[in-house]
């Protein structure tokens, strides 16, 4: 807070026009965004290739195209080499060469241990200067206990120590140490990491393990994980101020949940603390099916995104449907060779297909007013309505891979052709508004990026 009254007292003497945040994590996020509620213009510094490292770079991109369009400059992947203050302002140099200037910087690089006052008392800590205590916060001195920031803790999914900076994991923490000096045995079980932020238009929340840190671990996926990403409106959608939320669901082959990210505008907080708690009670994908949540439609939908979520993943477990992830998409066209994917072209905007990749077909399940707004260069269109009576112009023995705007038609489709003799199948994930959002930088795109806010539905 003294914090907050001194950069306020700043903004308000010097008025500084341009400001640097450097790190893109939660609070440098939301001083970023109060800076440019503030009138600053604002850049971003970070050293990683995304901000909110708890999300997957997938997520993250949902926010930095998001931060673009409210003329925040984004600088990723490039750190800070040195800060030279100027007459009337600060000139920051980057490791890649570059030079940003600005009236006024924060730094907001992340948090360390206080941890002095227990390595000089002889207490063990951990190699993050962290202090070790076990199940009942008791330091390695049976007399002295730490809780907070400053504690490593045991990953609740994993159960390995690590190191959780949390308000909620610390206030918990200090109820229980409060009963353990008056003489009581409870034991603090662990931290999830369940956290929220407001960022410019959206929210983004995330709670248990991201795919970084399962791939860190050696897990791979679709061998030891599997991920659900989609798309679905924060209530009723014809309930006037619906928005769309993307969801994001990590979990075992048994069925166990290992994490979710969402990000959206509405109704973010309340899904991740029903992800968190099913969680947290041992629940599985198939408990998401049958959670029986308050509905109404300014509110929520019958089927819940959280309902939703659940019914996807039981699918990818049961072999109905298997997702191709927007990146991997790219590769595939990309390895096909531009001379394949310039073949694969329309006559027209809408049904005039021409030749198709020798290899897979990218397959349109859109109507044709919709593919003239937006289409996956190199994509062949049939309308879901048609498929039934024009699965003759597609190659059995090739991949399809079937995308709409949001992925119900093109899942639909998918089905079609499955039971239809279609063995090589695939959907793409989050269908195009998501594919757009994590393209916004690219110019060749048509149709141009979209905000994130959902505006095509299926």
């Amino acid at each position: 807070v003294p914090d907050t009254d001194r950069i306020k007292g700043y903004l308000q003497e010097k008025k500084p026009g341009t400001a640097a945040v450097i790190g893109g994590g939660f609070i440098g996020i939301e001083m970023a965004e109060n800076l440019h509620a503030a009138g600053v213009q604002v850049s971003i510094i970070e050293m990683q290739d995304q901000v909110m490292a708890p999300l997957d770079k997938e997520m993250a991109n949902l926010l930095h195209e998001n931060m673009e369009m409210n003329q925040v400059e984004l600088i990723l992947g490039d750190g800070v080499k040195e800060f030279h203050n100027e007459a009337d302002h600060v000139r920051i140099s980057l490791a890649s060469g570059k030079d940003i200037q600005a009236d006024m910087v924060i730094l907001s690089i992340g948090v360390r241990p206080n941890s002095e006052l227990a390595r000089d008392a002889g207490l063990e800590l951990n190699p993050r200067r962290g202090i070790v205590v076990d199940e009942y916060l008791r330091t390695s001195n049976k007399d002295i206990y730490a809780v907070g920031d400053v504690i490593g803790v045991d990953n609740y999914i994993t159960r390995e120590k690590t190191m959780i900076p949390l308000a909620g994991p610390a206030n918990k923490q200090a109820r229980i140490l409060a009963d353990n000096l008056s003489g009581d045995h409870k034991k603090y079980n662990g931290s999830m990491g369940t956290a929220v932020a407001k960022v410019f238009d959206l929210n983004a929340a995330s709670t248990g393990l991201n795919e970084k840190q399962l791939k860190t671990m050696g897990k791979i996926k679709g061998k030891d994980y599997d991920t659900v990403l989609i798309n679905q409106k924060s209530h009723a959608g014809y309930y006037p101020g619906a928005t769309t939320l993307t969801l994001k669901m990590i979990f075992d082959k048994e069925g166990g949940i290992l994490g979710g990210q969402i990000v959206g505008q509405d109704g973010v907080d309340k899904r991740i603390d029903t992800l968190a708690s099913t969680i947290g009670l041992g629940g599985t994908i198939y408990d998401l099916e049958e959670l029986e949540l308050s509905y109404a439609p300014p509110f929520s939908s019958a089927k819940d995104p959280v309902n939703m979520l659940g019914f996807t993943a039981e699918n990818v477990l049961r072999k109905m449907v298997s997702f191709i992830e927007w990146d991997e998409l790219d590769e595939l066209i990309n390895n096909a060779g531009n001379n394949q994917v310039s073949g694969n072209t329309q006559k027209d905007p809408g049904s005039g297909n021409t030749q198709k990749n020798p290899e897979f077909t990218v397959l349109d399940v859109t109507e044709e007013m919709e593919r003239m707004v937006f289409s996956i260069p190199g994509s062949y269109n049939i309308p879901v309505g048609q498929l039934r009576s024009r699965m003759g112009e597609l190659d059995k023995n090739k991949l399809i891979i079937t995308y709409c705007a949001i992925g119900v038609r093109s899942y639909n489709a998918a089905r079609i052709l499955m039971q239809n003799g279609f063995d090589k199948v695939m959907v793409l994930s989050g269908g195009t508004a998501f594919y757009k959002s994590m393209h916004y930088s690219d110019r060749k795109m048509t149709g141009g990026p979209s905000s994130g806010a959902g505006e095509k539905t299926c």
